[in-house]
């Protein structure tokens, strides 16, 4: 299920709108970041959620492979990876976990505690104020 988070900031006026629903995909024999679709005719090699740090205001892209059989994911693993040292991150942290320990990580920018998703985001990421409104918007498909 898709998490989308919609907030005003009160200060600048911006509108944001920011969701989670990403995957990563091999697409003609490379790997490609794209929306999540339950019709999707490429194989999914890994979940991406979003989050935002409110200690140092970045961005953060968390790389988590599905279930695999077992004689597949260290291949999976692998790929992931390699994927990732060769990619770019423009405003934003990545992160390969293998497993979620629990709902919240440590952003490794500041060493932060960040809650998953955007449920915990206190200020604009575009001014820094913390007058804005949010809302959250789940989708089932």
């Amino acid at each position: 299920m898709p998490l989308f988070f919609e907030c005003n900031c009160e200060d600048c006026g911006k509108k944001f709108k920011f969701t989670d629903d990403y995957m990563l995909c091999l697409k003609e024999d490379k790997l490609v970041e794209m929306k999540f679709s339950p019709l999707s005719p490429y194989e999914i090699k890994e979940h991406i959620s979003k989050t935002y740090c409110n200690g140092c205001g970045k961005f953060i892209k968390i790389y988590l492979p599905p279930y695999h059989m077992e004689k597949d994911k260290k291949r999976v693993i692998e790929e992931i990876k390699e994927y990732l040292a060769h990619k770019r991150p423009r405003k934003s942290i990545n992160i390969f976990m293998e497993e979620l320990p629990s709902n919240t990580i440590v952003c490794p920018e500041c060493n932060k505690e960040v809650t998953l998703g955007f449920s915990d985001m206190k200020k604009c990421p575009s001014c820094g104020s913390e007058k804005f409104d949010g809302m959250f918007i789940v989708v089932e498909y």
